[in-house]
């Protein structure tokens, strides 16, 4: 290790005892959904709450894959989840109030608790392994009433065929038809270990028409096959070797990064969504949607592309989890290839999305090669091209070179499907007849988002072109040039041309603050027009000014624009209106951390924790910025272990206001690092190496280089040298 001064780090932390206290307890027992206790394993997934009125303790049955396209009104053609069952706890006696308690282990990722009847007491504890793909349930009576018992009684949302195989129960329904496919099997087995002791495990197996959609090397076992192969499992691997596996998982999972600061309510909020995150999304497995694994009501059962699943796909990079990005570049890889891509009659390779879909798009576009693609409008074209940001993102973290070319090639196909779509103007610029400020306006001239990604795409594709060595195309530049500017006007940008901005939940009008950064707080000239239409858009729409947020996502972009215009101060009042405001006002976050608006959404709560994480790091164009945004009123904050730009690793600590220390260390470029008393430039090319930086007193933020050429950048390292505490992330 190079350092410009030695800081003793200590790997002391004992994981189990610090994750304990973020750990979720309920001193009695959920009476809804939106409270409960929520397990996953990037797949199945199982909610617990008490249902009062059928006196029933309910496990939900959840599988992310398990879906169909459903005809409605609004949404033609999207494929919604099914709603599958759930797997009840009936008892003699009534549940009462507050019927027992649970706790919620986040370092084991398993739940265990207590049911209160008026006839006994039963104790349980559930996990969710990812191999086999079951939910586990361990049950114990005790009861002053030997004649007293319960028993586990499912409950299923929609017909289907009742069977058995030996112990184990099965219960099956078809496909709707061989297009809209959604076929399932639930199977159960529920044994008597003697002594009101009792063990269910449970699964689902879901239909090849499902399966196909997001795992392109399924074998067509049928539904019945997969769900009985995971549940015979159980029996091959022994439960204590299960859970064995499951909990070292999970404790690798943990063990990426670490993130502590004295506010243990956000603190708490963000490992519980670390939690959640990894509960959502596996590796292999399907893209995360509007739900997540848990779905207890269809409304929001798909995805949507005008923000939701670019939300969702941000906080994996960060938190140094990027494998869990491979579901959305799983999803682009069969869905946008090449071939897919090229449109016949022009011979350009042309891309887009539709507002929402579900998995896979090849059952929903019927696209031929005069439409490739899921290519509709200008709309379809921006939605894609803001989820290739996040492909983007995933290069520039992880520094894969193999991203490149096919991300070049989608960038190219969206970027071609709009200006395909727009109209030529008599001052030489391209235009927007009919478009959609995403969340806001519908109809619009020239909306801002549009300009705000093609602008970034559009640069982008250029920025990949020299990665890899070709020559600059002269069609890019001449693009840029004929983009509208960006709509404005007294109170900053606008949504669209004459549509000044008004109470609505979207940034969309400020994406070209955050998240491209086209337009920054770094580019003094626009300083003034940044700040406005920030504060004109909070005070309308998120923050303490305006009557109602419109949703918990708005928060969170707010805390992000602020936080990239390295402005701390009004963060701690945004995220208290986040965690605690909306308990007032029809809660939208609950104490859980779930979150609903007209149904169940994942995005907000994932989003929020990846806007702490902006206050503590950032990274873009080029610069690696530590605590650019951490509030005082926020206390103390060490991080280890966290993801830059540039395939950096980043750990810090501020302490009594002032940055204390700056580690970095580089797997795939240079680092450089300059300060008042020292400075150090440790070249990594294919070699790990390290800058450990001290600060001085002098400065709350530090801003290091993240691109791979040797530059520098103040970081002070003057004063006393400190020692924290930090876990390592082996």
């Amino acid at each position: 290790m190079v350092t410009s001064g030695s800081i003793p780090l200590s790997d002391s932390v004992d994981w189990g005892t610090y994750l304990a206290r973020h750990d979720l307890v309920w001193d009695r027992l959920p009476h809804r959904w939106e409270n409960g206790v929520f397990l996953g394993n990037g797949l199945l997934g199982t909610l617990m709450h008490v249902d009062l009125q059928l006196n029933r303790v309910r496990w939900w049955i959840c599988r992310s894959d398990v879906g169909r396209i459903r005809e409605r009104e609004e949404l033609i053609g999207v494929v919604n989840r099914r709603v599958i069952g759930s797997m009840d706890l009936v008892a003699v006696g009534e549940f009462g109030d507050p019927g027992g308690d649970a706790r919620l282990g986040l370092w084991d990722a398993g739940a265990a608790g207590s049911v209160k009847t008026q006839r006994g007491n039963i104790g349980w504890c559930c996990f969710v392994p990812e191999k086999p793909n079951v939910v586990i349930l361990e049950l114990d009576w005790t009861s002053r009433w030997p004649e007293s018992g319960y028993h586990v009684d499912p409950t299923f949302q929609e017909p289907g065929e009742r069977s058995c195989s030996g112990d184990i129960r099965l219960y099956t329904v078809p496909d709707v038809d061989d297009v809209h496919g959604g076929g399932y099997t639930v199977v159960w087995r529920d044994t008597d270990l003697g002594d009101g002791k009792r063990l269910v495990v449970f699964s689902v197996g879901s239909s090849p028409s499902c399966r196909k959609m997001w795992k392109a090397d399924d074998d067509g076992r049928s539904a019945t096959d997969e769900a009985l192969e995971a549940l015979q499992a159980v029996d091959a691997g022994g439960l204590a070797a299960i859970r064995q596996s499951h909990q070292a998982r999970w404790h690798d999972h943990y063990r990426r990064s670490f993130v502590s600061f004295a506010n243990t309510e956000l603190e708490s909020h963000y490992w519980i969504q670390l939690y959640k995150h990894r509960s959502a999304a596996r590796p292999e497995g399907p893209m995360i949607d509007n739900h997540g694994p848990w779905t207890t009501e269809s409304r929001y059962g798909f995805s949507t592309w005008d923000m939701n699943v670019q939300a969702i796909n941000r906080l994996h990079l960060p938190s140094n989890h990027a494998e869990l990005g491979q579901p959305l570049m799983r999803f682009m890889d069969v869905n946008f290839t090449h071939e897919r891509m090229l449109h016949g009659p022009s011979g350009e390779l042309r891309a887009g999305v539709t507002h929402s879909a579900f998995l896979y798009l090849e059952d929903l576009q019927k696209e031929t090669k005069e439409t490739p693609a899921g290519t509709a409008s200008c709309d379809s074209a921006c939605k894609f091209l803001w989820a290739c940001h996040n492909l983007w993102l995933q290069y520039r973290f992880t520094m894969d070179q193999a991203l490149l070319v096919p991300l070049g090639d989608r960038l190219e196909g969206g970027i071609n499907t709009f200006v395909a779509y727009c109209v030529p103007g008599d001052d030489g610029k391209l235009h927007v007849d009919d478009g959609y400020s995403w969340e806001a306006c519908r109809g619009v001239p020239d909306p801002t988002c549009y300009i705000a990604v093609v602008e970034w795409a559009i640069q982008c594709r250029m920025k990949i072109d020299r990665l890899l060595g070709r020559d600059l195309d002269a069609r890019w530049p001449e693009l840029l040039d004929r983009l509208p500017p960006y709509p404005q006007g007294p109170e900053g940008y606008y949504l669209a041309v004459d549509h000044p901005p008004m109470p609505h939940r979207h940034w969309s009008h400020l994406m070209q603050i955050w998240p491209f950064h086209t337009v920054n707080w770094e580019q003094p000239q626009n300083r003034e027009m940044i700040q406005k239409s920030v504060d004109h858009w909070v005070d309308l729409s998120a923050g303490p000014k305006a009557e109602l947020p419109c949703a918990g996502f708005a928060v969170a972009a707010a805390i992000q624009l602020y936080a990239h215009m390295g402005q701390a101060e009004p963060i701690p009042e945004l995220a208290e209106i986040y965690l605690h405001e909306w308990s007032k006002r029809g809660a939208m976050c609950w104490a859980s951390t779930l979150y609903r608006e007209m149904g169940p959404v994942i995005e907000s709560p994932l989003l929020f924790a990846d806007a702490l994480l902006a206050t503590m790091l950032q990274s873009w164009n080029g610069v690696i910025r530590v605590f650019p945004a951490w509030p005082d009123a926020w206390g103390d904050v060490v991080f280890h272990g966290l993801r830059a730009e540039g395939g950096f690793s980043v750990s810090a600590a501020r302490e009594d206001g002032r940055v204390a220390w700056v580690a970095i260390t580089s797997e795939v470029s240079t680092v450089s690092c300059s300060g008042k008393r020292s400075s150090s430039t440790v070249p990594s090319s294919g070699e790990r190496s390290s800058s450990t930086v001290p600060s001085s007193g002098e400065r709350s933020s530090s801003t290091v280089p993240s691109s791979g050429e040797r530059s520098s950048s103040t970081v002070p390292s003057s004063g006393e040298r400190s020692s924290s505490t930090v876990p390592s992330s082996g």
